[in-house]
């Protein structure tokens, strides 16, 4: 742990390089923290045991092959970086990915409760209180998506389109808490 602990603050440093002025103060301070504070509130939170599930771990929307007719089943592919955790943080990942903040506020509580509406329809115990609960930690956890991706050229574009709605929604669900 130690050893991804410095590999990842290392990332942090080059993707911090490669923001320049993409960041706010307050937002470049989210990610010098993220090892030593933020990481360190989101494992006591997961501690605290929130409902885990097989997660994508890159489920845009190119990842879904969807077919014409209707009765047929949606097929995701591309699983290489599945890992278990959180169902949030998939659903964050499809909001985020490649949308600008005002699509991300405008459909992101219409998204949420949709969500919500199928993992009851697969009787999946849920509440609302405890998923609220669990929203913000998922953002959190969000934060090392666009430092992971820095570390590929060509997903430039990508991790600089996350950055506005992802801390759109850190300032609406008031996340800095963890974070600062």
């Amino acid at each position: 742990m130690i050893v991804m602990q410095a590999d990842f603050k290392g990332m942090i440093r080059g993707f911090l390089a490669k923001t320049g002025s993409l960041l706010a103060a307050q937002q470049r301070q989210a990610f010098e923290n993220y090892i030593d504070i933020g990481l360190l509130n989101l494992k006591r939170h997961l501690d605290t045991n929130p409902p885990q599930t097989i997660l994508h771990f890159d489920p845009h929307f190119y990842n879904f092959l969807i077919p014409k007719e209707k009765d047929k089943q949606v097929l995701i592919v591309d699983w290489p970086n599945w890992q278990i955790g959180p169902g949030l943080h998939d659903l964050i990942y499809a909001m985020l990915f490649d949308r600008t903040t005002k699509h991300f506020v405008k459909h992101e509580r219409p998204l949420i409760k949709c969500y919500q509406s199928a993992l009851r329809g697969c009787h999946v115990n849920y509440p609302d209180s405890e998923f609220e609960r669990d929203y913000p930690w998922a953002l959190v956890r969000f934060l090392s998506i666009p430092v992971i991706l820095s570390t590929r050229p060509e997903a430039e574009i990508v991790w600089q389109n996350m950055l506005p709605p992802l801390f759109e929604a850190i300032d609406r669900n008031d996340c800095w808490q963890y974070l600062i």
